[in-house]
């Protein structure tokens, strides 16, 4: 599937929506006060996080593991993880959202020109 940037319902059921924006685990930059989504197989209570958590910490996402880059919302970082699951960057979500996000090669272009 293409990965339509301002219509993401177009390239996802949606379930498959739901699983990947439900199970958000969200971590604050101590520094900079921005947030940052964690991958979506990942569950909060599996995570060991420190009391004091920074950018530089987010080994899951690099280009946002820096203070100055941009914040992003759940239905970018949505598009975000599902592209770096289909480019086989993550580990395999399905067992966790029951969904198997497939999109096209191009859709990381996509992302970064956003």
């Amino acid at each position: 599937r293409v990965l339509d940037q301002r219509c993401p319902e177009r390239n996802f059921t949606q379930k498959e929506l739901t699983d990947i924006l439900e199970n958000d685990t969200w971590v604050q930059c101590d520094k900079c006060e921005k947030w940052r989504m964690l991958p979506p197989h990942l569950k909060i209570e599996d995570v060991e996080l420190p009391d004091k958590w920074y950018c530089r910490m987010n080994t899951y996402d690099r280009p946002r593991s820096k203070c100055f880059a941009k914040e992003r919302d759940g239905h970018w970082y949505a598009k975000y993880w599902a592209t770096q699951y289909a480019q086989g960057q993550l580990g395999d979500i399905k067992e966790e959202s029951g969904s198997c996000p497939s999109v096209a090669t191009e859709a990381r272009e996509s992302l970064d020109a956003s």
